[in-house]
């Protein structure tokens, strides 16, 4: 209870200040449209901040140029304009600079507010280019199951990412493959993880899934399955 609570108190402060940045964007963006404010005047806006709020961080004239591109990059867009607020602004910052394509924003947004991923795992994903193996990588079916399904490899939302560990996976690829039907697993790679001590290597391997297995979608979705 007292977690839960801690938890929402952490998100509507997190929500009021990406809030707060968007809308010091928007300013910012209608200023430098019009040819009213160039570098200067923002230079001068943080240096006023400094002096006004000398308690205020993140108001640099660096950090105001982000909160522009910020705005700009989801201003035109009102499937993710409402996204953005469900992250904090570290990890808003993460992903707008290394996603460049609009597709791939949505899909670290997406998963990183589902599975609450901490900075450090949505770092992990995008140095391993999750979102080109995933939704870009064409997805292969076993024949039967393409016959039996031959729409499957259109079904994105349903598509699930399994991670296991190294030592346990020939059991767990059978264990999986019983309870979601055969060819549900496909495309596998390894990555190296630190995540078991500090001089532990730990290696995980990858499957993404696209099954229409009812079932398939009700344990993923209620979180159930297999864990190493």
């Amino acid at each position: 209870m007292i977690r839960d609570a801690r938890a929402r108190v952490v998100a509507q402060v997190n929500s009021t200040l990406v809030d707060l940045y968007w809308r010091i964007g928007a300013h910012l963006s209608a200023k430098i449209a019009v040819g009213e404010w160039g570098d200067g005047t923002v230079e001068q806006l943080a240096t006023h901040i400094r002096r006004m709020q000398p308690n205020a961080t993140g108001f640099s004239a660096k950090n105001l140029w982000r909160m522009r591109q910020f705005y700009d990059t989801y201003a035109n867009s009102p499937i993710l304009s409402p996204l953005v607020r469900e992250l904090s602004w570290t990890h808003n910052l993460i992903i707008l600079s290394r996603s460049k394509r609009e597709d791939e924003r949505e899909f670290y947004l997406r998963v990183c507010q589902r599975e609450r991923w901490t900075k450090r795992e949505l770092e992990r994903q995008l140095d391993g280019a999750l979102f080109e193996r995933v939704a870009l990588s064409p997805v292969k079916l076993s024949i039967p199951m393409a016959q039996a399904h031959p729409s499957a490899t259109d079904v994105f939302r349903d598509s699930y990412l399994v991670e296991v560990r190294h030592d346990n996976r020939e059991g767990i690829t059978d264990s999986v493959s019983r309870t979601l039907g055969r060819g549900c697993l496909s495309r596998s790679t390894y990555s190296p993880s630190k995540d078991v001590g500090e001089h532990s290597l730990l290696v995980k391997r990858r499957w993404a899934t696209k099954c229409p297995n009812p079932r398939a979608a009700r344990l993923a979705k209620k979180g159930e399955g297999y864990t190493a």
